[in-house]
């Protein structure tokens, strides 16, 4: 029971503090997969104390999961990194459950008994619902984009970066309130790029619904049309091998 603690432990501090600074949503969207992810998490937890030993299916299902995950999202370098400084953190973690666990240690509330165990049942089960939902949202957003390529090169600052790009299938992305086509980049080209995004904005087309940081740019190029006056949004999911999404409603500069 010591090493089944443990692991369980590991997996559960991982998944928490993944969760917690996870690249994939941001705002309300988070705040929506937490309430997910809980109250998924609370039927497992039961399942596991109610029902019998479902340690080893836990650990496949987990395992399953996480490299299908890393095939699907584009940032695979930045989970890896995360799940190094985790690693740590949930060793430490374990180590004091164990710690606990070796003690006897309990909360006595009268007739109710609480021990660590419990907490660590439910929060090794947010794993697995939260790697369900992204891989969910990830089919959902993949579906909405049109394969037609270019070469797309973005000027912002004196920083230029240049990479594959994909037009939007919609009706195009506008940004509310000064109604500029909106752009989407992936995560890696915005550092590339030195964006600082000033707002949010609602992606309604060419992502699934959810806020997105937005930033000013100087210009776009696709194959040698120029356009100017652009919003881009930065977006942390990948787009099928490419790394920017280019608006329907773009207008060419004079």
């Amino acid at each position: 029971m010591f090493v089944e603690i443990y692991f369980l432990n590991n997996f559960a501090a991982d998944a928490f503090l993944l969760y917690l600074t996870s690249v994939f949503g941001r705002g309300k969207m988070v705040a929506k997969r937490v309430a997910l992810c809980a109250l998924v998490g609370a039927g497992l937890s039961l399942a596991y104390l109610y029902v019998g030993k479902l340690t080893v299916p836990y650990k496949i299902a987990v395992l399953l999961l996480t490299v299908a995950g890393l095939k699907k999202y584009d940032g695979a370098r930045e989970y890896f990194l995360s799940a190094l400084i985790f690693f740590g953190v949930s060793s430490l973690t374990a180590g004091a459950m164990l710690a606990l666990e070796c003690m006897d240690v309990g909360f006595d509330y009268g007739a109710v008994s609480l021990t660590p165990k419990p907490f660590l049942f439910f929060s090794s089960a947010l794993i697995v619902a939260y790697l369900c939902a992204q891989l969910r949202a990830s089919v959902r957003f993949e579906a909405k984009i049109a394969p037609v390529a270019a070469i797309c090169t973005v000027l912002n600052n004196g920083a230029t970066i240049t990479a594959r790009a994909v037009w939007d299938s919609g009706n195009g992305l506008t940004e509310p309130f000064t109604a500029k086509p909106v752009v989407i980049l992936s995560r890696d080209l915005a550092k590339k790029l030195r964006l600082t995004p000033d707002g949010e904005i609602t992606a309604t087309t060419v992502t699934s619904s959810g806020k997105l940081e937005t930033a000013d740019v100087e210009s776009i190029e696709v194959d040698g049309r120029r356009f100017e006056s652009v919003r881009v949004a930065v977006s942390p999911k990948s787009f099928e091998g490419y790394k920017i999404i280019l608006n329907c409603a773009l207008k060419e500069a004079a």
